[in-house]
């Protein structure tokens, strides 16, 4: 059944069952039978079109609309052919003919005269085509969208596949400049070795000349010596007169062999002198600099930018591109000295992992525990009117380093001057002139990267006045970080962000040997009083050349809070340190040729963490302060180590005991022993006279106190 007329209020239509239509008693309006039954139901009745207070409750009171309901009678009548039309809401016995743009809805003719006179309508089929062509044309949009989206769909995967195949093109196109980069390399390798190869052979060949002399010699002097024998076993055996009667055969015999031996022991004296290596044969060192530096400028060119073999033939005749075996980026540098080589027993490896990492090895000083040394300290700089400083009281050894204190705050750098800076968990740093005896506080340039919210960094400077700032853990919340930092003692206000370490770490050791910092255990758990303290054993290195970390091999035993020092830019030793609640006694050398640890068989006097270690020379390493296993009471002893000689040695204890977080030194003849005590006492170790004396303090610039948490570093 077609319902036509529908009700106001839910818009649905009348029909003569459960929606009859009803008249409101009160104002005349109709509603059908369910909404009258919901409106009767509600707290505040009325009606929904005027309003009016809906006044009866019984919905037997309520009438029913016939006229509606006739309505709805003739409708249900209607031939097949009408009964798609629609009535107008509004005039219930009119058909909707007709669509007002306009007003946009349907209209009959009653409501064409009364609401939409003067609009725009169109009858209801021709608007209804209107409408159902634009339907059609947004299917044919849609269609065609879909269709387009497809073919971009397809367009797409076929890129990506030929993008696919230029980049494998790419790749092989870069194997095949490498690989003939390669092949140019080793031809080159073999064509130096080859030369060497000649000159070592036509220096042995003259050895060989030399040893067939020797041999020759060797016959006569066992000729003679044969002789000899059996005139000393005749003189034995026989009477003097039977001996003198053979006087002239055994004076011959003498006065030839004497002539002989004189020829043979001068031709020895004089070969002597010829047998030695000429200094030109020690092993050499390849520079590829200016290789690196090429390489580090390889760009993949376009193929109509490449040179043509007439362009390259041209290049070659303007100069050739290869350098003899002294010329540009292959020159030798003479390798250290046979005795240099070999040290404590452990001669360097021939094949060495920093040769191939580094690009030449530096003239510019020793590397390694100590830096260079561009000028010397007066020996007498302090000692006008100083006395034994063992005969000094803590107090009368405080009031004597004052005077000497020549102090200023927020002062300028000091180029070209030695200078150790302190760096720490504070917006300011402290640097100290060695040569001037001045301490000073600065604050960090405003474009630097760090401003001092770390504890427990380690620093290292490089031979060419770097310093890396590794590791340490936030003063907010104690967790460890990775950051890595650089400062230059031209500006060490300023510093600048590196790559970061590969781990967390702090209480670390780190060192710069050989063109590299390495980071070396250290903690790597939340500084906090809960949590309980983990050490690493990983090690890993620094290339400021390349701003990469990488791996190296890890240590026997991890620690932290141990001390660190280098040998003959090769070695690292390791003492000491914390493992866990422990603390160790051990030593560990570090091999950077062939990326070895070894714990050697010595060890320290007595387990010690927080300790100060610095090389004095390529065989000799001092021990300073530390904590022993009482953790009671910081140590002043100092201990010398011969590595050579396996031994250790007792020198003068400093004045006042220390522990060390990167604050001990080794410069002109001195060890600087900074900080790491409850007096802030700073003082340094006489080498030469084998005594301490105190220098100035920082504790007249700031209320710092032992510097525990901070690092230092001399450059």
């Amino acid at each position: 059944m077609n319902f036509i007329i529908t009700c106001e209020r839910c818009e649905e239509y009348f029909d003569q069952d459960e929606r009859t239509p009803l008249i409101l008693p009160d104002c005349g309006h109709t509603f059908c039978e369910s909404c009258v039954a919901e409106l009767l139901g509600e707290e505040e009745k009325a009606c929904p079109t005027c309003g009016s207070e809906i006044t009866h409750e019984d919905p037997r009171e309520f009438m029913k609309n016939q006229k509606i309901l006739d309505l709805i009678q003739k409708n249900t009548n209607i031939p097949h052919e009408i009964e798609n039309q629609v009535m107008c809401p509004r005039h219930y016995d009119k058909v909707i003919e007709y669509f007002c743009k306009n007003c946009t809805q349907t209209v009959c003719v009653k409501c064409m005269f009364d609401d939409h006179n003067g609009h725009e309508l169109l009858q209801v089929d021709e608007m209804t085509n209107v409408l159902k062509q634009n339907v059609y044309d947004l299917q044919k949009m849609l269609v065609n969208a879909t269709r387009l989206n497809e073919e971009n769909r397809k367009l797409i995967e076929q890129v990506k596949d030929e993008l696919s195949k230029l980049k494998q093109q790419q790749m092989q196109n870069i194997d095949k400049g490498f690989m003939e980069l390669m092949k140019k390399l080793e031809d080159k390798k073999q064509e130096i070795m080859l030369e060497f190869e000649k000159r070592y052979k036509k220096e042995e060949q003259k050895f060989m000349t030399k040893t067939s002399l020797v041999d020759t010699n060797s016959e006569e002097i066992k000729g003679i010596e044969k002789i000899f024998n059996e005139l000393l076993q005749f003189i034995n055996n026989n009477p003097d007169a039977k001996f003198l009667q053979k006087a002239s055969d055994v004076t011959t015999f003498l006065h030839k062999s004497f002539t002989d031996l004189d020829i043979i022991t001068k031709n020895q004296i004089a070969q002597k002198s010829e047998i030695y290596i000429h200094p030109s044969f020690k092993p050499l060192t390849l520079n590829v600099k200016k290789a690196i530096e090429i390489v580090s400028k390889f760009e993949m060119l376009p193929l109509n930018a490449m040179p043509t073999s007439r362009e390259k033939s041209t290049s070659r005749t303007r100069g050739s591109r290869r350098e003899g075996l002294r010329g540009p980026g292959m020159y030798m540098d003479e390798a250290r000295s046979t005795e240099e080589q070999e040290y404590g027993g452990h001669p360097r490896h021939p094949s060495s992992r920093s040769n191939l990492k580094n690009s030449v090895r530096s003239n510019a000083g020793p590397k390694g525990g100590y830096p260079a040394i561009s000028k010397r300290m007066p020996k007498n700089k302090m000692h006008n009117s100083y006395r034994d400083p063992t005969d000094l009281e803590t107090d009368d050894w405080e009031s004597r380093t004052k005077p000497m204190n020549k102090l200023r705050k927020h002062g300028g750098p000091y180029p070209q001057q030695t200078m150790i800076h302190a760096f720490g968990d504070n917006a300011e740093f402290l640097s100290y002139n060695v040569e001037d005896q001045i301490w000073e506080q600065n604050k960090y340039d405003n474009n630097s990267n760090y401003s001092g919210s770390l504890k427990y960094m380690s620093a290292a400077s490089s031979p060419d006045g770097k310093i890396y700032l590794t590791g340490g853990c936030l003063i907010s919340t104690g967790d460890p970080v990775n950051v890595c930092y650089e400062v230059s003692a031209i500006k060490a206000s300023k510093n600048q962000s590196k790559k970061k370490m590969l781990n967390r770490r702090y209480a670390h050791c780190s060192v710069f040997l050989n063109g590299y910092v390495y980071v070396i255990g250290g903690f790597n758990n939340k500084d906090a009083e809960d949590v309980s303290p983990n050490t690493t054993n990983s090690c890993e290195c620094f290339s400021p050349y390349e701003n990469s970390w990488s791996e190296v091999c890890p240590i026997a035993q991890s620690r932290a809070f141990a001390a660190a020092a280098t040998i003959m830019n090769q070695y690292i030793y390791l003492f000491g340190g914390f493992q866990g609640f422990n603390i160790l006694n051990t030593i560990e050398r570090y091999d950077c040729m062939s990326d070895h640890w070894l714990t050697l068989h010595l060890k320290l006097p007595a387990a010690s963490a927080k300790l100060g270690a610095v090389a004095i020379n390529n065989d000799e390493i001092l021990i300073l302060g530390g904590l022993n296993l009482s953790l009671k009471k910081r140590q002043k002893s100092v201990m010398k180590l011969s590595l050579s000689g396996k031994k250790w040695t007792s020198l003068n204890d400093m004045k006042i005991g220390k522990t060390f977080n990167c604050s001990a030194f080794y410069y002109d003849n001195y060890v600087y022993s900074i900080g790491g005590n409850e007096k802030d006492i700073c003082e340094r170790y006489d080498l030469e006279n084998d005594f301490w004396e105190p220098i100035p303090s920082y504790s007249e610039i700031t209320s710092l106190k032992d510097f525990q948490t901070w690092c230092m570093a001399l450059v």
